[in-house]
């Protein structure tokens, strides 16, 4: 009864992240394990007020051709933490995060990602990768064989801190 309180003060007067008061950009550089690919995603609450993220992010990422098929599990993985979902409350000026992780392809590579949108319950933001950035790897590449372990992209829910997301 006492956490269940706690969430509701601590959820009360906030209403979902919404876009445009939500931005998305590249959180910081996780060392991988053996042939491992991590994205940490930061979001940024730009409003004048609190908001909640809460559940996984819907995520579409995408080159100029148009969408590309990766599987999406939210059960965790050797990086992703397996925890569930929890509403996390997202200050003015503050962030959360979104962590994607994905084995590196078995065979060869077919398509990378240009763009990525992550939706949240109240819409979606888009994020442009760099043409040149720091550890090119973490950009998701979608691999030639379907049944490959690298075309499954393991997504954590929205946490508040980049240890949150991550195993151990």
């Amino acid at each position: 009864m006492v956490l269940a309180l706690a969430v509701v003060s601590l959820l009360a007067g906030a209403q979902p992240c919404a876009p445009p008061h939500v931005s998305v950009s590249l959180g910081p550089y996780v060392g991988e394990a053996t042939e491992q690919h991590t994205l940490a995603l930061r979001l940024v609450n730009r409003g004048d007020r609190a908001c909640i993220l809460d559940g996984y992010p819907r995520l579409v990422l995408s080159d100029a051709c148009g969408a590309i098929r990766f599987r999406i599990t939210h059960r965790g993985d050797q990086m992703i933490s397996a925890r569930r979902p929890k509403p996390v409350r997202v200050d003015p000026g503050r962030d959360a995060f979104v962590v994607l992780n994905k084995n590196a392809c078995v065979g060869k590579s077919a398509r990378a990602a240009t763009t990525l949108e992550l939706g949240t319950s109240a819409g979606s933001v888009s994020f442009r990768f760099p043409k040149r950035m720091a550890f090119p790897w973490r950009v998701p590449t979608s691999c030639a064989d379907a049944g490959d372990p690298g075309s499954t992209i393991a997504v954590s829910p929205f946490v508040p801190t980049l240890r949150a997301a991550l195993n151990g």
